[in-house]
């Protein structure tokens, strides 16, 4: 049996981005930027594979489109579920997955509660892209500042540490096993 998503035309619907960045891509490649120089055109190419490569990825997406498809008139065959659709409509790909799901249920109307319920881009990029604290701990050769260090020459444990706290050989430790007092 024929999946109800698998027609042509839908197909071009859900990968319309795909398509755009295909002609896109085409579109940068046939630019005559040798003319100019050879910077431009290592520019071009690295525009031409970056669209090309998205454009990859939206068309190799198809098969979870039609999963997501199915999923989505699944969880709402039985009533009116919004907060089934909160996840689609985040990208562009999952908002044209969402019109059409929303058409075969035959309310496409809806599709504006659906789109006062999203948050705006700028909130989304807020809430997605937080900082992240990098913490970078440097030894130097002889572990001189080193807490655990097996040098550490203040190390708290440091098997070799000159004023170690349990230090295994430190020379002032306070346990150290070999202590010159």
């Amino acid at each position: 049996m024929r999946h109800p998503i698998s027609t042509f035309t839908r197909f071009v619907y859900l990968n319309a981005y795909a398509f755009l960045l295909l002609l896109v891509g085409i579109g940068i490649a046939l630019f005559p930027g040798y003319r100019i120089g050879w910077w431009v055109v290592a520019i071009q190419a690295v525009g031409v594979i970056v669209c090309l490569r998205v454009s990859w990825q939206i068309f190799a997406s198809w098969e979870d489109k039609k999963r997501k498809y199915d999923l989505l008139m699944q969880r709402n065959a039985n009533q009116w579920r919004p907060d089934t659709f909160t996840e689609f409509m985040h990208a562009p790909c999952g908002r044209l997955l969402t019109i059409l799901v929303l058409k075969d249920m035959g309310c496409p109307e809806r599709y504006k509660e659906l789109k006062r319920m999203g948050k705006p881009l700028i909130v989304q990029m807020r809430e997605n892209c937080k900082p992240q604290k990098t913490v970078v701990y440097l030894n130097d050769a002889n572990g001189a500042n080193g807490a655990n260090g097996a040098n550490g020459a203040n190390g708290a444990n440091g098997a070799n540490g000159a004023n170690g706290a349990n230090g295994a050989n430190g020379a002032n430790g306070e346990n150290g096993v070999n202590e010159r007092k």
